[in-house]
């Protein structure tokens, strides 16, 4: 018999209140600005121009998923927006706002009354979501569906956390956002739905002043100076950590501890110290496996324990797109301790093994995607693994 829950003993969760975004629907607590600011194309600096002075960062950069944000880059985006309503009538792609947010005709693809499907052929689309882009994020607007970036026209001047001037142009740390990491929040905050429910969210609402914000998990510092002519020894990591890649670097941020209450009792600990819930996609399913090994061989495996979140319309299970209420959420939520409490005769000297382990896509939604032949979206990724000596 086994028995999950969340333990509040540490710190409390507000992720689990009243105040919680999922299932709130079209009574989203963000509410729309009185003024909006009307979506118009900004010419921005080609990626490979950055390459020259920061050849490090740029190869980074390039194996994230910033990179490969567009649906000719990322297959799970391609089948969702394959999937979506407006791909089916040929009208408009509203996922541009984040995923080719420097297009040319951004104001066709976002402005209501327009039409516009993306075009491998179009240089700024292809563009993704750019090294320019991101360092001209001048303040965000917050909205019901999601929030929206506004960005600088100042052509030769973008914004980081490291003041700098350079023959190419003026790095500016005044914009704060860029170092509390809240610049994140005007793709990453949360995602309505065209059923006006809210289907992810990773903005931070807690009031706890947590040492832990977007770039200390998803920009950790890695040896190697930001550009060619930086004296600096360390620079923010671009690869982006996360589900796609690099995950290992936020390993550090869930740790494990496990507790023997008897011979044939434990509980296993599932410390998350990140301020968002953990895998928290609907597509995602993460799974935790528990062995026993004594003398060196395995001698019980216990049934996977699986976390995800089921989402459903008025015909039953639903992906992102189409889905109204939520009907299941066993994810590890944000700052928490999840508790797992398993029955086993345990002896002195065993070693109890835990994995936490995840697949982008899970299995019943491979299907509706059409992704039941892609290997790599399907695989098993392992997460942390420990052992733990029973004494």
């Amino acid at each position: 018999m086994k028995l999950i829950y969340l333990l509040l003993a540490i710190i409390m969760l507000a992720a689990c209140s009243n105040n919680s975004y999922y299932d709130k629907g079209k009574e989203f607590s963000i509410v729309e600005d009185s003024v909006t600011t009307p979506f118009k194309a900004v010419k921005f600096e080609k990626n490979e121009s950055c390459k020259e002075c920061h050849p490090i960062i740029y190869d980074e950069y390039t194996e994230s998923m910033h990179y490969k944000a567009t649906v000719f880059r990322d297959p799970i985006h391609n089948a969702v927006w394959e999937a979506h309503p407006n791909y089916k009538n040929k009208s408009q792609y509203k996922c541009a706002q984040c995923h080719i947010p420097g297009a040319d005709n951004i104001e066709d693809f976002m402005n209501e009354g327009k039409q516009a499907m993306p075009d491998e052929n179009n240089f700024t689309q292809n563009e993704a979501v750019s090294c320019a882009v991101c360092h001209k994020i001048a303040s965000i607007e917050k909205h019901r569906q999601a929030n929206r970036n506004i960005y600088s026209n100042k052509k030769e001047e973008y914004y980081g956390i490291r003041e700098q001037l350079s023959i190419a142009h003026l790095t500016n740390s005044n914009n704060k956002m860029y170092s509390n990491g809240k610049m994140c929040m005007g793709c990453h905050s949360h995602r309505e739905n065209i059923k006006k429910y809210v289907v992810c969210v990773t903005e931070d609402t807690s009031k706890i002043n947590s040492y832990e914000t977007c770039i200390t998990c998803h920009m950790p510092q890695v040896k190697g100076p930001s550009s060619t002519n930086s004296s600096q020894q360390k620079h923010f990591f671009h690869g982006f950590p996360g589900a796609h890649n690099n995950i290992n670097m936020l390993a550090k941020h869930v740790t494990f501890s496990v507790k023997k209450i008897a011979s044939n009792e434990f509980e296993l600990r599932i410390i998350n110290k990140s301020s968002h819930d953990l895998f928290p996609h609907p597509l995602r399913k993460s799974v935790i496996k528990i062995s026993i090994i004594r003398k060196g061989k395995a001698v019980y495996q216990f049934d996977e324990i699986e976390m995800e979140r089921i989402m459903k319309d008025e015909n039953g299970i639903a992906g992102c797109t189409l889905a109204t209420k939520e009907t299941l959420s066993s994810i590890v939520k944000r700052e928490s301790i999840s508790v797992i409490t398993e029955h086993y005769d345990l002896k002195n000297g065993d070693e109890l093994e835990v994995e936490y382990g995840y697949y982008l896509v899970k299995g019943e939604m491979l299907k509706t995607l059409n992704l039941e032949n892609n290997d790599k979206v399907k695989a098993y990724r392992m997460f942390k693994k420990e052992c733990f000596l029973i004494k």
